[in-house]
Order: C-alpha cells, then sequence, then structure tokens
C-alpha cells in the first residue's frame, strides 16, 4: 500500500537525481570541449556544443519540476526545500540516505566545476572580444600624422584611408 508508493517515489527520486547527475557531467564535458574552442578558436564545433548545452539544460529543468513533484508527494511539503533536509527528515535507510548524499555531493562538485569553468569561458570570451577590437582598431584606424615637416615648407596633413577602405 502507502509504503510501497513511497518506496516507489524514493526509487524515482533516486532516478531522477542520477539522470540529472549524468546531464550535469554531460555540461560539464561540452563545457570544457568549449573552453578548448575557445582557446584554440571559434568554430561550428562551438556553435553545435552551445546547441548540445542548451538541450541539457531544457531536460534539467523538466527534471527539476519532476522532482519538486516526487519531493511534495513523498514529504506533502513543498518540494523546494534542500535535499539535505529531505533526505534527514524523510529517508531512514542509512544506506539509502549515504546513496542520496553521494548523488548530491557528485551534484555540487561538477556543479562547481560547471560554474569554475564557465567564469573561465566567459573570460576568454571577453578577450578575444577585445583581440578583436583591438585587431579591428588597427585596420580601421588610418596611420599617425608624421610629427616631423621642413621648416621652410607648409604642414600637410596626409589622407590615408583607413587599411579596411584600402582597394585591393
Amino acid at each position: 500500500g502507502v509504503i510501497s508508493v513511497l518506496d516507489d517515489s524514493f526509487l524515482q527520486l533516486k532516478n531522477i537525481l542520477s539522470e540529472e547527475l549524468s546531464l550535469y557531467r554531460h555540461i560539464l564535458v561540452l563545457s570544457e570541449k568549449k573552453q578548448k574552442l575557445l582557446l584554440e578558436r571559434f568554430s561550428t564545433d562551438l556553435l553545435q556544443i552551445v546547441a548540445d548545452e542548451e538541450e541539457a539544460v531544457q531536460k534539467l529543468a523538466s527534471f527539476e519540476g519532476e522532482r519538486q513533484s516526487l519531493i511534495e508527494k513523498i514529504s506533502h511539503q513543498p518540494g523546494d526545500s534542500s535535499l539535505e533536509d529531505f533526505v534527514n527528515s524523510f529517508v531512514k535507510n542509512d544506506t539509502e540516505k549515504t546513496v542520496f548524499f553521494l548523488l548530491k555531493r557528485d551534484l555540487n562538485d561538477v556543479i562547481t566545476r560547471i560554474k569554475e569553468i564557465n567564469e573561465r569561458n566567459q573570460k576568454l570570451l571577453e578577450q578575444a572580444l577585445d583581440l578583436t577590437r583591438y585587431s579591428l582598431g588597427l585596420v580601421t584606424t588610418p596611420p599617425r600624422e608624421v610629427i616631423y615637416h621642413r621648416p621652410d615648407t607648409k604642414k600637410v596633413s596626409p589622407s590615408y584611408p583607413s587599411l579596411i577602405d584600402r582597394k585591393i
């Protein structure tokens, strides 16, 4: 009766947490690949990785809703309480508690690593953008005017087109 429904709900919750961990690990691999490409150069591979990340994030949002529903079903309380509080209150079997805590630890570890890599990727993107702006400035800014001119001649400012406007 009631116990088998709860056991089934715990199993479903464990499965969802495992699936979430799997997706976070997938996002971690994608983040690492993205970082590698950012270090090398942009490519269509990078666009595919971003699309894969978006798909994984959408799946995670779906699992989040399922996880909260299961916690509410088991605890009869809002599903947004912490996993640790939930496990301490409702999981009685020590082996099961250990499984949930290991899943929680692994989730936290992977999420922390994703955040670290994404922060590094953001810095790499900003550096790449700065370099691109600098490079564009080099090719779009006309050469600087020569400071020295002969005293007996009228100073004439030469007209140089920017590199990007020059005819090739």
